[in-house]
């Protein structure tokens, strides 16, 4: 049961006053699932999402919006609270219980308005309600906070990430610079004995070139910035350390 009394052609987002302003920078590429019975709303939704630069994805009820949100992988959710089936409430709720899931921001689009709605909309994991019908300048100022709060927190994640891979650097640094020192200064007292012959000189400058590139490695390493991964093999990832400019490098870029 709904609590709709939207009739062919009706919408229940009022765009009359809504003038499509420049793409905004939150918005832009941001995905979103718009989960609603109503295929008007979803139209007109889809339409304002759209030409703010976000890509769009669409539920027409709750079983359908669980099956889809995996896939979609959405960085925000516009979630229709009274629809036949799973309602939104139940929708919200296995969400927030998917640890896969349950981090996505939840706005509620409901006609309800009786404030215990509210307050389960939020006691369940929603951060936002919008009662219907609703402004579309309203809803994508909500849509934009929203997502600026959700790259905020994916940003810090991934400073607290780098953090991580950081201190594990410079621990692989300090492990790895003394041995390194060691074989450098072997080879090194190996060149200075004059019987050394031709090819034991050879395998010295291959010790050496290895030598080379494994600190080369590690200043890398020490030099991260940012994450950034690229394929190893099938579904595997490593950090890229081919872009990244040792410390070295960097103040010889600046000099010239």
């Amino acid at each position: 049961m709904t609590d709709k009394n939207t009739s062919a052609g009706d919408t229940d987002v009022n765009v009359s006053d809504f003038t499509i302003p420049d793409t905004c920078e939150s918005t832009k590429g941001a995905k979103i699932l718009i989960v609603d019975d109503t295929p008007q709303n979803l139209q007109v939704l889809g339409t304002v999402l759209d030409k703010e630069g976000c890509r769009v994805s669409f539920a027409t009820d709750g079983e359908q919006a669980l099956n889809l949100v995996k896939k979609a992988n959405p960085d925000l959710i516009l979630l229709d609270i009274m629809m036949p089936g799973i309602d939104g409430m139940t929708v919200c709720k296995r969400l927030k219980e998917d640890e896969e899931t349950a981090s996505i921001p939840v706005i509620f689009l409901t006609a309800k308005t009786e404030s215990d709605d509210v307050v389960a909309g939020f006691e369940i994991g929603a951060v936002d309600y919008i009662t219907k019908p609703f402004k579309a300048i309203e809803l994508m100022a909500r849509v934009r906070t929203q997502l600026r709060l959700q790259r905020s927190i994916k940003m810090e994640i991934q400073a607290q990430q780098l953090s991580t891979v950081a201190q594990l650097a410079m621990t692989i640094a300090h492990e790895f610079n003394n041995p390194l020192a060691i074989m450098q200064g072997a080879v090194d007292l190996a060149d200075m004995k004059k019987e050394d012959s031709d090819l034991q000189a050879l395998q010295h400058d291959k010790v050496r070139s290895q030598i080379k590139r494994m600190k080369l490695l590690v200043d890398k390493m020490l030099a991260l910035r940012e994450l950034k991964e690229i394929d190893y093999a099938e579904g595997v990832k490593i950090l890229d350390l081919h872009g990244v400019s040792p410390p070295e490098q960097e103040e010889n870029a600046e000099k010239a």
